[in-house]
């Protein structure tokens, strides 16, 4: 059996569809029942485990052979401490030392913003993350994932990617809201399909500790913008000031160092954001 958190989100949907199509087919779901975001339609899976964070009921009976932890409030706006220490830090640790006990692979999805700008954490949500790493990167596989985009993120309103939030723009209104300056701001984007092979990966060269996982190069959101409206083949930019919420917590560049990964023998699957654009489009 082959655990996956969070498995009606975004990225835990996609773990489930890409174990499917690597011959898995005993995988049991860890997710909120009364939430559904019509993300496992066509993948096989035995049901949804309850999210706990006691012990005794925090993971399925049986034998399982590996835990994906992509569950957590993902929301960086989020302001509520409790919320997200219940969520996020308590209900890792408490996954780690099960796994820990059991034997039981991790891999952690943890999140790049922890890098901030070279200053520590800018939110509540990466420092929810670097505490969990803190905590179980003895044990667990823990991936700093940079800024991820795909299919199946539909559900995530003002979280989804550019990627996405751009192309629907695009398609209804033949423009795209892009913050000023947007060829200032530097992103490492990584196709979510990628994110989901490494991770399977470094099940058969399992090696604890905290791995970068990004394509490994910067693109700005400029780029990104003047892409998507070659592929949709029209479409303007229309500029707009930043946030106020988010100009405290906005990353000015990131990109992801491989070589970590590398190291321990796992060639990351990495797809050009050129590739990744049009495989989305086609998804959608």
């Amino acid at each position: 059996m082959i655990v996956v958190t969070g498995a009606q989100g975004f990225i835990g949907s996609t773990m489930v569809s890409h174990l499917n199509n690597m011959g898995a087919d005993s995988i049991v779901g860890v997710d909120d029942s009364s939430i559904d975001t019509n993300n496992l339609q066509g993948c096989k899976l035995h049901g949804l485990h309850p999210i706990s964070v006691n012990e005794a009921d925090i993971l399925p009976s049986g034998d399982i052979e590996a835990v994906f932890h992509f569950g957590a409030i993902s929301n960086t706006l989020e302001r509520d401490v409790t919320k997200m220490h219940h969520y996020n830090t308590l209900y890792t640790q408490v996954l780690n030392k099960v796994c820990k006990q059991r034997r039981i692979p991790m891999i952690f999805s943890s999140t790049a913003a922890i890098y901030g700008n070279g200053n520590g954490t800018l939110n509540l949500y990466a420092q929810s993350k670097l505490e969990s790493e803190n905590e179980i990167a003895d044990h667990a596989v823990c991936l700093r994932l940079f800024n991820v985009y795909g299919q199946r993120e539909f559900h995530k309103g003002r979280m989804a990617s550019v990627a996405f939030k751009w192309l629907q723009e695009l398609r209804e209104a033949n423009t795209i809201r892009i913050f000023e300056n947007s060829n200032q701001y530097m992103r490492d984007f990584v196709f979510v399909g990628d994110v989901c092979k490494t991770a399977y990966a470094l099940l058969s060269m399992y090696k604890p500790g905290v791995y970068d996982l990004g394509s490994g190069v910067s693109r700005s959101f400029e780029e990104v913008a003047d892409l998507l409206i070659a592929y949709h083949g029209s479409g303007t930019k229309n500029y707009i000031p930043m946030p106020e919420d988010l100009k405290a917590q906005y990353q000015t560049s990131t990109r992801a160092d491989m070589r970590k990964l590398q190291s321990i023998g796992i060639a990351a699957h990495t797809t050009s954001i050129e590739d990744g654009i049009k495989t989305y489009g086609e998804m959608k």
